[in-house]
């Protein structure tokens, strides 16, 4: 499922079609692998033609088929808004406005490389104060990107530690032993 252009005859999908889609490879803004990561929470907003009860079965569904795995503190980890308005085309868009749409929020371990990936990038970069003269100019103070860099380290640690946890929970259930 892609974004459609409103030239061409588009498919009315179902509210479980279309949330059940958003763990495959194509509806995703970054590459994250849903079967190895850990759900920390999650938000879906759907809007459009939809039953309440609908969307609760798709849900289910992407938890009973594990498409989306939780943390084990944090169970429901999902926090539902529901519009029964049409989505909106502006007059001069080429996208298609169908009868209804959504859009999933995952904090999800998933996101750890692309985080690692970030804070290695502004080492390099502050590390030889490339570019930090314009925001300087602009008001911005050198302790301001120090704390941010922080920040951001706590977050990756964070997630070390959610992962470290449940691959521990595995291998401990993996050593027990039934009666």
């Amino acid at each position: 499922m892609q974004l459609s252009s409103f030239d061409r005859t588009c498919l009315q999908y179902s509210v479980e079609e279309i949330i059940l889609s958003f763990p495959t490879p194509n509806n995703k803004l970054a590459k994250i692998n849903h079967k190895t990561s850990m759900v920390i929470a999650n938000t879906l907003m759907v809007r459009g033609d939809l039953i309440p009860k609908a969307v609760g079965a798709a849900y289910g569904k992407l938890k009973s088929q594990k498409l989306l795995t939780f943390v084990d503190w944090n169970q429901i980890g999902m926090k539902c808004g529901l519009n029964y308005r049409h989505p909106t085309r502006l007059p001069d868009s080429p996208l298609y406005a169908g009868q209804r749409s959504a859009c999933m929020l995952t904090n999800t371990t998933g996101l750890l490389p692309i985080i690692s990936g970030i804070v290695e990038k502004f080492d390099e970069k502050f590390g030889r104060k490339e570019d930090l003269g314009r925001f300087l100019d602009d008001g911005a103070e050198e302790t301001d990107f120090v704390e941010a860099r922080e920040s951001l380290s706590r977050l990756v640690g964070d997630y070390c530690e959610v992962e470290q946890e449940v691959e521990e929970k595995k291998n401990s259930k993996m050593g027990e032993n039934p009666i």
